[in-house]
């Protein structure tokens, strides 16, 4: 079968987004009380506070000439579900999330928890390449967390597939 456009496979890229809602306390069990609160101020709440957060995922390569996909959105939108809403919806993030009890639930650490569970779930053609972080533009008051550079090693090795979390403040 002949590629399309005459041998040349273009790529492009397909996005899927969810909200869900969450609840959690930032506080460190190696931090005393009077050190959590001066850091995460009322965050540090012992009854915990809850966010709105939002996932979108994207998937960069190349249109499969016989589907016609980059990936089947459909596919896309049962992963996220396993990997992001069943573990996390209405969930209180550090009771019912066995990850949390040693990490600090921050935002930064729900978007490393997110992709994590993503490798386990998206098929491993999505998972090829580099990724790169990007910066949205405005605030909205919102958080946005693009994981990227530490120590000269990508958290995120793949430019085939990008992680976006927004949360609510």
């Amino acid at each position: 079968m002949s590629a399309v456009g005459g041998g040349r496979r273009p790529k492009a890229q397909v996005s899927r987004g969810i909200s869900f809602s969450a609840s959690h306390r930032l506080h460190s069990k190696f931090l005393s009380e009077e050190e959590n609160l001066k850091l995460f101020g009322k965050c540090s709440n012992p009854n915990g506070h809850g966010h709105n957060y939002k996932v979108v995922v994207t998937v960069h390569g190349q249109i499969d000439p016989a589907t016609g996909m980059v990936m089947n959105l459909t596919d896309l939108k049962k992963h996220m579900e396993e990997a992001i809403m069943q573990p996390l919806d209405h969930k209180n993030l550090d009771l019912d999330v066995p990850y949390f009890a040693d990490v600090v639930s921050t935002t930064e650490n729900v978007a490393v928890y997110i992709w994590d569970n993503l490798q386990k779930v998206l098929p491993l053609s999505a998972m090829r390449g580099q990724w790169q972080p990007w910066r949205p533009h405005g605030g909205g008051g919102r958080t946005f967390v693009s994981l990227g550079a530490q120590d000269g090693e990508l958290l995120l090795p793949t430019e085939n597939i990008c992680l976006e979390l927004f949360c609510d403040r």
